[in-house]
């Protein structure tokens, strides 16, 4: 049996066909709602997303997160650094830093990070 869905979703009305099969009706509506809001929510959250453009050898600085809890974290810094970035591990955007010494320090995720400029 096929079936035709109207569904309206943001002011924007679809028709689509559909066979009603081993799923209940309503099933298969509820699934392709779902669907229809997934695909109008991915444009504008795309263009929210900026891309994290840190390349090897770059000065950074990292974020130190344990003075989030503490009640005199406006007298401490909360950003560390300059270190450089040695190595970059795609898979799942983690950076191995350097200190600007040449020791090699630690690893940090790409939200604790941000450029270092020179003033």
């Amino acid at each position: 049996m096929v079936k035709v869905a109207s569904i309206r979703s943001r002011g924007i009305s679809i028709h689509e066909t559909f066979k009603v099969g081993g799923i209940g009706r309503k099933s298969m509506q509820g699934q392709h709602a779902i669907k229809l809001a997934q695909k109008c929510q991915k444009k504008p959250f795309n263009k929210k997303v900026k891309p994290w453009r840190f390349h090897k050898e770059d000065l950074i600085m990292v974020y130190d997160n344990h003075h989030d809890r503490k009640s005199f974290k406006k007298l401490l810094s909360e950003w560390f650094g300059p270190y450089i970035i040695m190595k970059i591990f795609f898979d799942n955007n983690i950076y191995e830093l350097v200190h600007l010494d040449g020791k090699v320090c630690e690893k940090a995720n790409h939200d604790k990070l941000k450029h270092f400029h020179n003033v």
